[in-house]
């Protein structure tokens, strides 16, 4: 995964493959007879592979209490949800809008947001308050809506790149020939 943005309070990585949270592969490569094994591996298999895998890591703040650690996760996650709304997208990165006319979210993003993101909170979040956990989730999106856009349109000129080269090299209306066909 490759990080994308940090802030005092979080780092946030991406990838646009989708990744098996550390926690389902300790049950799917460790521990062949566990019972709940089989339950974990359905669940991966069925999981929606057009919307965004995501997750809030609290390893960072490990030294401190269960219940510190779980309000801060509920924190980031309330945030990141409600940053994700207030772009056109629900909770697993699916647009709110009808995008299969081929439009965009206000960010510039066609359809469902696509990968796996994983949002580490650094000790610093404890002591912040809310609205600057909040800004601090906006800055973590621009960067990753930044990104994301920058990635698509290198795709977009790459594909170009590549047709021109098919049309200087086959001429314009012609199709290359075949494997086999010479």
């Amino acid at each position: 995964m490759k990080v994308i943005a940090s802030t005092k309070q979080f780092t946030l990585k991406f990838s646009p493959k989708l990744v098996i949270p550390p926690i389902a592969l300790r049950y799917l490569n460790v521990r062949r007879n566990d019972p709940i094994r089989p339950k974990i591996q359905h669940m991966c298999d069925n999981r929606d592979r057009n919307t965004l895998w995501w997750r809030a890591s609290v390893k960072e703040i490990h030294d401190y209490k269960r219940v510190v650690r779980s309000w801060c996760a509920r924190r980031v996650r309330t945030a990141f949800r409600q940053e994700l709304k207030a772009r056109g997208f629900d909770a697993e990165g699916r647009s709110l809008e009808s995008n299969t006319g081929g439009s965009a979210t206000p960010d510039g993003i066609p359809g469902n947001l696509i990968g796996t993101i994983h949002i580490l909170v650094e000790p610093p979040c404890i002591g912040e308050k809310y609205a600057t956990v909040r800004q601090d989730m906006k800055i973590l999106m621009d960067a990753l809506i930044d990104s994301l856009v920058e990635e698509r349109q290198k795709t977009q000129t790459k594909q170009a790149r590549h047709h021109q080269r098919l049309q200087a090299r086959y001429g314009a209306g012609q199709k290359p020939l075949a494997k086999g066909s010479r």
